[in-house]
């Protein structure tokens, strides 16, 4: 499954994804019962990866 998203600018820095993304997973984990959750981030788009990592994300090292 893949999942993408845009926010419009002027409603950036409201926690918007951070909360989208928390009920995603919320979803995910109690409704379908899914254990395990992947996410790939760009490189560049370090906005993404500090919503990932609020939602209790963990950096994997091996990842490029």
């Amino acid at each position: 499954m893949t999942i993408g998203y845009r926010i419009n600018e002027a409603y950036w820095h409201r926690g918007i994804a951070t909360e989208t993304v928390a009920l995603l997973i919320a979803y995910l984990c109690d409704d379908i019962g899914i254990q395990t959750i992947k996410a790939f981030v760009m490189p560049e788009n370090k906005y993404f990866e500090r919503v990932l990592m609020n939602n209790g994300f963990t950096k994997d090292k091996n990842m490029v």
